[in-house]
C-alpha cells in the first residue's frame, strides 16, 4: 500500500529532487512550502533513496536539514533513508548531525554509512574516533571496504604511527582487498611517506595490478626523499609496462630532474611528453619550465615559455623564477615588470623578483617592491618578510635587515635563519651567534639549517670554543649524521686551523658526497697541506664533478701555487671535463705576480677557447689578475672594453693602481665610479683606504674613512681599520693609531697589532711598541715576529739589555724565525738568533 504525504512535503521533496538536477529556484525556500493541498505517493516521488544523496552535491546544508526535518514531521519510516541522510551531512562536513543520524538508525545502517562517517572523521582530524568506528564496525559484523580502508590509511602519515598502518595493513591482506589498486596504493603512498622505501617497492611489487595513479604514488615517493635515479627509473619501467602515465605523472616526475646532472633525463621526459600529445596542457608545460630552470637550462625554459598558447600567472612565475635562479636577476626583473602589463603579481612572484634583486644587489629596485608591499600583506605571510630580510642582507644593508625583522609580527624559523645568514654572510659572527642564542630563548629550536650558519659564523669568528660547544649538543644527535651539518662542522675546524679534528670529523662521515670531499680538500689547503689535498683528491676514484677539480684549483690558488693549477687546468681537459667560470676564476686568481704572468696568460687564451670571453665575472677576474701581475695597460685594455661595468670591475682596476703605489690614479678611478652612479661597497673602501696608504695619501685616506661610514653607511670592518693603520703608521701618527685601536668596533687582529708594532718600531716609540707587542703574544703566542720586532725597537733606543732579554724569552718558547731581515736585529744579537755574519753578509745558520 503506498503511503500518502501531506502535499507541502510531497512538493519540497519534488522541488529538491528538480534542484539537485539544475532545475526549480531556491532564490525563495518558503516557496517550497507554500502549495494547494493534495495527496502524493511518496513512491512516486522518491523510487529510490539516492535522490536525498543526489539533494547535497548540489545545495546548502540548510536545504538538507529542512528536508531532514519534513521526513520527521511525516509518518513515514525514515529506516530507508538514513544511509543517505548520514551521507548528506557527511559531504556537508557536518560531523555532528551525521553522527547524531548514525547513533539514532545504526541499528539499520549499512557499509557506506560507517564509510562515511570514518572519512570525514580522518579529514577534520579525529582519527582516533574513525579508529574507534572501525573497531565497533568490525565488532558488528560489518565487512569493510576499500573505502574504508583508504581513509584510515591516509591518516596514518599524519595522525598515526608507521607501526598503526602496518597494523591496518595486516588486516588488509587477511581480506580480498589485498589485491584492490585502491588501497594498495593508499599503502605505497603511505610507507613513501614514512620514508619506508623498502617495504613501499615489496608492497608495490606484490600488487597484482597497477594502474596509473599507484606508479605516480610510487614515483612521487621516491622524489621527495631525493631519489631521483629511482624515480625516473621506476617512470621508464612503468613506460616499458605499457601503462601511460597520467597528467600528474608527468609532472610528479618533472620535479624528479632537479640539477644539471638531470638536464639530459629531462628532455627525455620532454621528448615523450611531445610523443603523447600532453605538452600544450598549461600544468605540464609550468612544470617543464621549472624543470629547465632548475636544471640551469635557461634557454630551454625560455623556448618552453614562448611555445606556450597561454600563460597563466604560475607560468610567469616559473619563468621569473628560472632567470632569478640562474643568475639572471636583471633578466627576471624585466620580466617580472613586463607581467605586470596585464597579471597582478602575487607573493611568489614578489618573493622571486626579491631574490633576483639580492642577486643583483640591487638595492633601489628592492627597496621599491618592499615600498610596494602592504604591512598587513607582510604580516599575513612570513615568507615575504624573509625574502626581504634576505635582499636587504644580500645588498649589505644588514640594519635594515634588522628593521624589517623586528616589524614582523610573527617569526618562524626560517626568518630566523634567515637573518642569522644575513650577519654570517657579513662576516659578523659575533652578531650571528647572538641571534643563534636569542632564536633558542624565544622557544625556536635550532635545526640544520641554523647549525650550519651558527658553525660558519664561528668559523668566521674563530670563536672555536663556541663552535665546540655548539658540536657538543648535537654530537650525539641523529642529526650529527647528516652529510650537510658535518661539512660544516669540518669548514669550522679546518677554517680555525684544527686540522686533526677535521680529518676525524670527514673520516667519521658515513656518507660522503662531492661537498664533503671539496670541504677537505679546502681544509688542508687553508692549513697549507698541499701536498694531502693533492693526495686526497687522487684518491677519488669518481672524478667526473668539475666542482672537485675546481676545488683543487682553489687549493692551488689560495697557497700561490699557479703552475700547478696550469697542470691540473691541462691534466682536467684531458679528462675531459669542461670548465666552467669558477674554474677560470680559480685559476686566474692562482696568478699573484709578475713572474708569472705568462700562466695568466695562457688561461686567458683558454677563456677564449672556452668562450668564456663575454662572462661577466670571468672578465673581472682577468682584469684583477692582469692587475696583480702588473700589466696595468692590459688590464685598462679589458676595462674599457666592458660592455658593462660592475662593481667587482671599477674595484678590480683601483686595487691594480694601488698595487703600483698611483694613489691619485686609484682614488680618480674611485671619483669616475661615483659619477657614474654605481654604489661603492666595503671592498672598494679596503682597496681605496689601500691605494691612499700605499701612495702616502693620509689626508685623502682618512676623508674616504669618514666618507664610507657617513655618506654610505658603511661599518668598518677589521681590513679597514688595517688599512688605516698601515696609513697613519707611515706618517708616524702613532697617537691617532691608539686612538683608533681603543675606539674599534671588532676585536684588533694579528695583522692589526703586527702593522702597529712596525710603526712603532720605525718610530722609536717603546711604550706603544711594548703595548702592541704584549697584544701579539696574546693574540698569536706561537709567531716569532713580534719577539725580533720588539728586540729591534729597544735596540733601535739604545736598550740592548732588554733585547737580549725579548730574544731569550724567544728562544725559551722554542720560536724560530725562518726568515729574518738583518736590518732588523742589532749585530750583538746575531748568535742568539742563529746568525751569522760573513765578510759582510749575514746567513741564517
Amino acid at each position: 500500500m503506498a503511503v500518502k504525504l501531506p502535499s507541502e512535503t510531497a512538493l519540497f521533496i519534488s522541488r529538491q529532487r528538480s534542484i539537485s538536477t539544475g532545475l526549480g529556484d531556491i532564490s525563495n525556500p518558503g516557496l517550497l512550502l507554500n502549495v494547494p493541498g493534495e495527496e502524493t505517493s511518496l513512491d512516486q516521488l522518491i523510487p529510490s533513496p539516492p535522490s536525498i544523496g543526489a539533494v547535497i552535491d548540489g545545495n546548502p546544508l540548510a536545504y538538507g536539514r529542512l528536508l531532514h526535518a519534513h521526513l520527521l514531521k511525516t509518518t513515514v519510516d525514515l529506516h530507508y533513508a538514513e544511509t543517505h541522510l548520514v551521507q548528506m551531512y557527511c559531504k556537508c562536513s557536518c560531523l555532528e548531525d551525521a553522527c547524531a543520524v548514525f547513533r539514532s538508525f545504526h541499528i539499520h545502517l549499512v557499509v557506506p554509512a560507517w564509510n562515511s562517517i570514518i572519512k570525514l572523521q580522518v579529514k577534520k582530524g579525529k582519527s582516533n574516533c574513525a579508529l574507534q568506528f572501525y573497531d565497533q564496525m568490525l565488532t558488528e559484523g560489518f565487512i569493510p571496504t576499500s573505502f574504508t580502508y583508504t581513509p584510515l590509511i591516509s591518516a596514518c602519515t599524519s595522525q598515526f604511527s608507521l607501526s598503526e598502518g602496518c597494523r591496518l595493513h595486516a588486516r588488509v591482506n587477511a581480506t580480498e582487498l589485498r589485491a584492490d589498486v585502491v588501497v594498495g596504493t593508499a599503502l605505497v603512498v603511505m610507507y613513501g611517506k614514512f620514508g619506508s622505501l623498502d617495504r613501499m617497492r615489496f608492497m608495490f611489487d606484490t600488487m597484482p595490478f597497477r594502474d596509473a595513479l599507484c606508479w605516480t604514488a610510487l614515483i612521487s615517493a621516491y622524489v621527495h626523499h631525493g631519489k631521483s635515479k629511482i624515480a625516473l627509473e621506476a617512470f621508464f619501467l612503468m613506460e616499458r609496462e605499457n601503462v601511460s602515465p597520467i597528467k600528474v605523472t608527468f609532472i610528479t616526475i618533472l620535479s624528479a630532474c632537479s640539477s644539471k646532472e638531470f638536464l639530459s633525463a629531462g628532455k627525455e621526459l620532454h621528448a615523450y611528453i611531445k610523443r603523447s600529445g600532453v605538452e600544450s596542457d598549461i600544468n605540464i608545460a609550468n612544470a617543464l619550465l621549472s624543470m629547465y630552470g632548475r636544471c640551469g637550462s635557461v634557454e630551454s625554459a625560455r623556448l618552453v615559455f614562448d611555445s606556450m598558447q597561454e600563460w597563466n600567472l604560475i607560468s610567469w612565475n616559473a619563468i621569473i623564477t628560472v632567470y632569478a635562479q640562474n643568475e639572471k636577476g636583471a633578466e627576471a626583473l624585466c620580466i617580472a615588470y613586463h607581467m605586470q602589463q596585464s597579471i597582478l603579481p602575487d607573493d611568489i612572484t614578489l618573493v622571486s623578483m626579491l631574490d633576483a634583486c639580492a642577486s643583483l644587489g640591487a638595492l633601489s629596485d628592492g627597496m621599491r617592491i618592499h615600498a610596494c608591499i602592504s604591512t598587513s600583506r607582510l604580516e599575513g605571510n612570513p615568507t615575504l618578510g624573509n625574502a626581504i630580510i634576505n635582499m636587504y642582507g644580500k645588498c649589505n644593508k644588514p640594519e635594515k635587515a634588522v628593521e624589517v625583522f623586528d616589524a614582523m609580527k610573527e617569526h618562524d624559523a626560517v626568518t630566523w635563519n634567515t637573518l642569522i645568514s644575513v650577519f654570517t654572510n657579513q662576516e659578523n659572527g659575533g652578531k650571528a651567534l647572538q641571534l643563534f642564542y636569542h632564536m633558542q630563548q624565544e622557544g625556536f629550536m635550532p635545526n640544520r639549517i641554523t647549525f650550519v650558519s651558527a658553525f660558519s659564523a664561528c668559523a668566521g669568528q674563530r670563536a672555536l670554543f663556541i663552535g665546540k660547544r655548539i658540536h657538543a649538543l648535537i654530537a650525539n644527535n641523529s642529526i650529527a649524521q647528516d652529510v650537510v651539518l658535518g661539512t660544516a662542522i669540518l669548514n669550522m675546524y679546518g677554517k680555525s686551523h684544527m686540522l686533526s679534528f677535521a680529518c676525524q670529523i670527514f673520516n667519521l662521515m658515513p656518507v660522503k658526497n662531492v661537498v664533503c670531499w671539496t670541504a677537505m680538500i679546502s681544509a688542508y689547503a687553508q692549513n697549507e697541506k698541499i701536498k694531502e689535498a693533492v693526495s686526497l683528491f687522487h684518491s677519488i676514484e669518481m672524478k667526473q664533478d668539475v666542482v672537485l677539480w675546481n676545488s683543487m684549483l682553489a687549493a692551488f690558488s689560495q697557497n700561490q701555487l699557479a703552475n700547478s693549477s696550469l697542470i691540473l687546468f691541462e691534466q682536467m681537459l684531458q679528462e675531459g671535463i669542461a670548465p666552467n667560470r669558477a674554474t677560470f676564476v680559480s685559476s686566474l686568481d692562482a696568478c699573484t705576480s709578475e713572474v708569472i704572468l705568462k700562466d695568466g696568460k695562457h688561461f686567458h687564451s683558454r677563456i677564449r677557447g672556452a668562450s668564456f670571453e663575454q662572462d661577466t665575472i670571468v672578465e673581472n677576474s682577468l682584469i684583477a689578475m692582469y692587475g696583480r701581475c702588473g700589466s696595468l695597460d692590459v688590464a685598462c685594455e679589458l676595462f674599457g672594453q666592458l660592455q658593462k661595468r660592475n662593481l667587482f670591475a671599477w674595484s678590480s682596476m683601483i686595487a691594480a693602481y694601488a698595487q703600483r703605489g698611483l694613489g691619485k690614479e686609484a682614488l680618480g678611478v674611485f671619483t669616475q665610479m661615483q659619477q657614474e652612479g654605481i654604489v661603492p661597497d666595503e671592498i672598494t673602501f679596503v682597496n681605496v683606504l689601500s691605494a691612499c696608504s700605499h701612495a702616502g695619501l693620509v689626508h685623502e685616506g682618512c676623508e674616504q674613512f669618514t666618507s664610507m661610514q657617513d655618506d654610505y653607511g658603511i661599518t668598518p670592518t677589521i681590513d679597514h681599520y688595517n688599512c688605516m693603520i698601515d696609513l697613519l703608521g707611515r706618517s708616524g701618527q702613532l697617537d691617532e693609531i691608539e686612538r683608533l685601536i681603543i675606539n674599534m668596533k671588532v676585536p684588533p687582529t694579528a695583522i692589526s697589532w703586527l702593522t702597529f708594532l712596525s710603526a712603532c718600531r720605525n718610530n722609536k716609540d717603546v711604550r706603544r711598541g711594548v703595548w702592541a707587542a704584549e697584544s701579539l703574544f696574546k693574540v698569536d703566542p706561537n709567531d716569532a715576529t713580534p719577539y725580533i720586532l720588539l728586540s729591534s725597537l729597544y735596540a733601535a733606543v739604545g736598550r740592548l739589555n732588554d733585547a737580549t732579554d725579548v730574544i731569550l724569552r724567544m728562544n725559551c718558547k722554542g720560536l724560530r724565525c725562518e726568515t729574518i731581515d738583518p736590518g732588523d736585529v742589532h749585530p750583538t744579537l746575531y748568535p742568539l738568533l742563529g746568525l751569522k755574519q760573513i765578510h759582510g753578509d749575514v746567513f741564517l745558520c
